[in-house]
């Protein structure tokens, strides 16, 4: 696993986002100047945009294919539920994606992204199944978020999944607890 100051070493630009409190979301990237290793990383604040200004809204994971594709997953708080949130980096700016939720009146959020390619990202949280948390695993092809049925220790008890990395577009790994 490389890890940000292994990218920054490398020279490759990373995305780091970073959930700062009610409605604001901050995102940070460091870059290198030189050849590897030449110079200190330079961390700057990128703006990231929020579902509504009245809204609670967290990141939680991002994974880079490159520094023109990243995507950082999360959810809004609209006062009531979580709602997934997915907001993706095209190199320039973030951009909030559609996102699926299981129903609208009962709470999702993600902690964990894994993208193989721009084309190939896995998404993995929780949803609030009117008892217990219950995993949620979503799929991007390239066009559009759709949910993966994923299992469960236990319909009875909580189970979360929070991290997922993936080595290509059928194989990853998550893990979580219950």
């Amino acid at each position: 696993m490389t890890s940000v100051k292994d990218c920054v070493r490398l020279g490759v630009r990373g995305a780091v986002a970073l959930a700062l409190g009610v409605g604001s979301l901050l995102a940070v990237t460091a870059v290198t100047t030189g050849p590897a290793g030449a110079s200190s990383p330079s961390w700057s604040i990128v703006a990231s945009p929020n579902t509504s200004s009245s809204q609670s809204n967290f990141l939680n994971g991002v994974s880079c294919v490159s520094s023109t594709s990243c995507v950082a997953v999360g959810s809004d708080y609209n006062g009531s539920v979580d709602h997934t949130l997915i907001e993706s980096w095209n190199g320039a700016s973030w951009s909030v994606a559609a996102s699926p939720n299981t129903v609208s009146w009962q709470s999702s959020s993600l902690s964990g992204v894994s993208c193989v390619s721009s084309t190939s990202c896995t998404a993995v949280g929780y949803y609030f199944s009117g008892s217990n948390l219950q995993t949620l695993i979503e799929s991007w092809n390239g066009t559009s978020w759709s949910i993966v049925a994923s299992p469960n220790a236990s319909a009875s008890q909580d189970n979360y999944l929070n991290g997922v990395s993936c080595v290509s577009s059928t194989l990853c790994t998550a893990v979580g607890y219950y």
